[in-house]
């Protein structure tokens, strides 16, 4: 055991926050025999430790020169802490924990949340384990989440009360059927829901310099199942008094004899995520009484060493005021050694795939859904109609209006007899313009249409990108050389020119057909641009 007599009763006191007064006033115990009715329930030892090797069987982490720091957590890689409530699934907890911490690591998405309700579920059903309790371990945890893979909390929210016979008649007594322990099965829906994955776990030996060892290489925390002492935890259930003190901090120090032989009577177990620990911090024991152990001299003896943990018991209560966040603890580097087993798994490799453009889901997890989201731009659930008499390209398809096929049978693109269809044309050649060029740039666009065509109406669509309109100057120019100015020179320092159906009257009563010109010049030196593209709508005099 690591115990170390302490140098100064008084700097015990000073280093603790414990008030020291005679006949025992620094006692802060909880008396034995309170009701354990509002504390966690656990779950057996015996499931949560099936299968675990031995340390012998297990390689060690270090290498012989390894050096690691006395101060190490991971605390900003974790989701937030989450509580069981009233049902005794502890190590479905941890599991999740660890998942959604290697998750956080991973770094595609910054805060998962995934189903213990689920887990639960699949480890009893898809895996077959552990079918007659509510329990189950961490081994057993992530082989359902390699193999099978688990949805999220949203798809399968967690129920923190039990089934009982108020659900179904059977959920009483020793024999009660699997659905009772897994409060029932997940809907056709849920089971085919997205379903996420972590690869290999393995385990890692109980003694300190492996764990850490582990979590200091690979940046990762671990999960640990171990033999529950009341008296440790501070638990509610503990015959003997308990430390208040202790409890509020999360403080679990190695259990004294008494501690042992009581929680031995009907072992239970508990499940916790390792995520990082102090080998500074040291801490006076206490005896059977709830009272600090004491020397000869009258000083504190002491327990030095303790790993950082995130338990599954919420917030408000057990560990709320530990510095490091509440509902997390410090666990006894010895207690973990003797009693613990240790499971670790490796970082997944994220694949969200495609956005799905009709589900309701942020399937990607870039912040947009469906067709709000990029990808979802083609998709015909989300590109808009065109509409067939506006004069604008309304689903991104270069076609505007009764060129586009989809107008096809649109009554105003129907030629009655004598009548022509529209024209729509566009040219989308990026062309950079010359800064400070009376020459300019030219863009062509060749209308092929027949003679009898004459122009009713001309609008054009132009586009430049530029960091100074005013310098710019615009021409439309007719297959016959006539020529409409369209922009000269105005919009001073504004950037970008947009010019949006402008009709252009000076073309009316011409024939379309022919090569229609238009010319960009920038008159003015200092500012550049493109020019992106520009679009005809020819309406024919009928």
């Amino acid at each position: 055991m690591r115990i170390h007599r302490h140098l100064g009763w008084l700097a015990a006191l000073l280093a603790f926050g414990l008030t020291a007064c005679d006949n025992g006033s620094d006692d802060l115990s909880t008396p034995a025999g309170a009701d354990p009715q509002d504390e966690p329930p656990l779950q057996s030892a015996e499931v949560l430790l099936e299968g675990a090797p031995g340390n012998a069987e297990i390689p060690d982490e270090p290498k012989a020169d390894q050096v690691m720091p006395k101060q190490f957590d991971l605390v900003d890689l974790q989701s937030p802490v989450r509580s069981q409530g009233r049902r005794g699934v502890c190590s479905i907890f941890s599991t999740v924990a660890l998942m959604e911490h290697l998750y956080i690591k991973e770094g595609t998405i910054t805060d998962p949340d995934f189903s213990e309700q689920f887990l639960q579920w699949s480890v009893k059903f898809e895996v077959g384990a552990f079918r007659d309790t509510g329990g189950s371990n961490a081994s057993s945890n992530l082989q359902a989440i390699s193999t099978y893979g688990i949805v999220d909390e949203a798809t399968s929210p967690y129920e923190a009360s039990g089934w009982t016979t108020a659900n179904d008649e059977r959920c009483t007594g020793e024999d009660r059927p699997t659905i009772c322990h897994t409060n029932g099965e997940p809907s056709d829906e849920v089971k085919n829901a997205k379903r996420w994955k972590l690869p290999r776990s393995r385990w890692v030996s109980s003694r300190p310099k492996n764990i850490k060892a582990f979590m200091y290489t690979n940046k990762q925390a671990v999960a640990a199942g171990m033999t529950f002492f009341y008296q440790s935890w501070n638990h509610g259930g503990s015959k003997i008094p308990t430390n208040s003190e202790y409890k509020a901090k999360g403080y679990i120090l190695y259990p004294n004899a008494k501690d042992k032989e009581l929680s031995l009577e009907k072992r239970a177990g508990h499940s916790i995520l390792i995520v990082g620990w102090d080998d500074e911090l040291e801490l006076p024991i206490m005896d059977e009484a709830g009272k600090q152990v004491l020397d000869a001299q009258g000083n504190p003896i002491t327990e030095k060493g303790f790993f950082l943990i995130k338990n599954s018991w919420g917030t408000g209560s057990w560990g709320s005021q530990n510095p490091k966040g509440d509902g997390y603890g410090w666990l006894s580097y010895q207690y973990v050694e003797e009693y613990g087993s240790i499971v670790g798994a490796d970082v997944p490799d994220v694949d969200l795939g495609p956005e799905l453009c009709g589900n309701g889901i942020d399937d990607d997890r870039d912040g947009a859904m469906d067709c709000d989201d990029s990808e979802c731009a083609a998709d015909p659930a989300c590109v808009e109609p065109e509409v067939c008499d506006d004069f604008i390209d309304n689903d991104g398809d270069g076609d505007t209006d009764c060129a586009d096929s989809d107008c096809a049978e649109h009554g105003a693109c129907i030629p009655q007899e004598g009548e022509r269809n529209p024209i729509s044309a566009g040219n989308e050649a990026r062309t950079a313009v010359p800064d400070n060029d009376p020459a300019g740039i030219v863009s062509t666009l060749v209308i092929e249409a027949e003679p009898g065509f004459i122009l009713d109406d001309v609008k054009v669509d132009v586009l430049v990108e530029h960091t100074w309109i005013g310098d710019l100057t615009v021409r439309l120019v007719h297959p016959d050389g006539t020529v409409a100015v369209l922009h000269d020179q105005t919009g001073d320092d504004a950037d970008d020119l947009v010019i949006e159906q402008l009709d252009v009257a000076a073309f009316d009563g011409k024939p379309a057909a022919g090569t229609w010109v238009l010319e960009v010049v920038d008159n003015a030196g200092g500012d550049e641009g493109a020019l992106v593209g520009w679009y005809l709508n020819l309406a024919p005099r009928q």
